[in-house]
């Protein structure tokens, strides 16, 4: 997405120097004539140098964004790196409610589900360790036949069967000790595991407060790009007629093409919070 954007405002810094360098020319054939003014043609020419540092910030971000891809994907330095057009990608869903994406991470999330795990493991020690207070019971039965002579016999056959029972009187403390220690490993697995709820869970609801400003943003900037449009079409005819100051076409210019670059900005950023929310959830496609 951070090649996207610099794409983008490359665009932006291109369509900004042809609109800048053809009211610069307007601007000096007005000046040859005596219809305008030298710092009308000095401000272009400072407004175009503008134009063309953005245009050398985005083309610099283009190729670091496409050196963190190559390092990403274990890519030579020379490797072509191209992305796929995302002007159609349609703007991601809001999710309902927060404590629904809460569920979603509670059973995706594999931190969550191996505590999870870890906890009933010491669980099970706590138990094992306070079985030794119980008795230990043993049942057998054995069967033998009193004859050199392998051949079944009910008068020769002998079956013996029993139970046995070993109870500790005394241990020396040592199932007590055990017993503790299970309890604290239960106790430190139950803390742990509620450690990486509340991190998760912190972790979804970033991303969900992200998303949500990223949309809101979005609609915010995407209303204010038309008007800035209208209005450099405007104060252009206006500049042009002799109407409007050369200021006042470098502001409505620079204005239009701040309304873009923060169009741009959010639609991206509300893929970016998306893709956050989906690893918070644990859930990827």
């Amino acid at each position: 997405y951070a090649l996207l954007v610099a794409q983008e405002n490359k665009i932006i810094a291109e369509r900004s120097i042809d609109a800048v360098s053809r009211e610069l020319k307007n601007t000096e054939i007005r000046f040859h004539g005596g219809t305008a003014l030298k710092s009308d043609v000095l401000s272009l020419d400072v407004r175009l140098a503008r134009s063309r540092e953005a245009l050398i910030r985005a083309e610099n971000a283009i190729e670091m964004a496409r050196t963190v891809l190559r390092t990403i994907l274990d890519l030579s330095p020379a490797s072509p790196v191209q992305t796929v057009a995302q002007k159609d990608q349609k703007l991601p869903d809001f999710p309902a409610t927060l404590e629904e994406l809460f569920h979603r991470a509670e059973s995706a999330r594999p931190e969550i589900q191996a505590a999870d795990r870890q906890v009933e493991t010491r669980q099970r020690e706590v138990k094992i360790a306070q079985g030794e207070h119980l008795p230990r019971i043993d049942a057998f039965i054995n069967y033998g036949i009193n004859s050199e002579n392998i051949a079944f016999s009910a008068k020769q056959d002998n079956l013996t069967a029993g139970v046995a029972m070993e109870m500790d009187l005394f241990s020396g403390f040592g199932t007590q000790q055990r017993i503790k220690k299970a309890e604290r490993q239960l106790a430190e697995a139950a803390e742990q595991a509620h450690k990486i709820r509340l991190q998760v869970n912190q972790e979804v609801k970033n991303a969900y407060l992200a998303l949500q400003e990223a949309l809101q943003r979005y609609k915010v900037t995407e209303a204010s790009v038309a008007s800035a449009d209208e209005a450099l079409r405007l104060v252009t005819e206006q500049h042009r007629a002799g109407t409007a100051t050369v200021t006042r076409y470098i502001e409505s210019e620079a204005a239009r093409d701040q309304a873009n670059a923060r169009t741009i900005a959010a639609r991206y950023d509300t893929f970016r919070a998306e893709a956050l929310l989906k690893r918070a959830l644990g859930e990827w496609q």
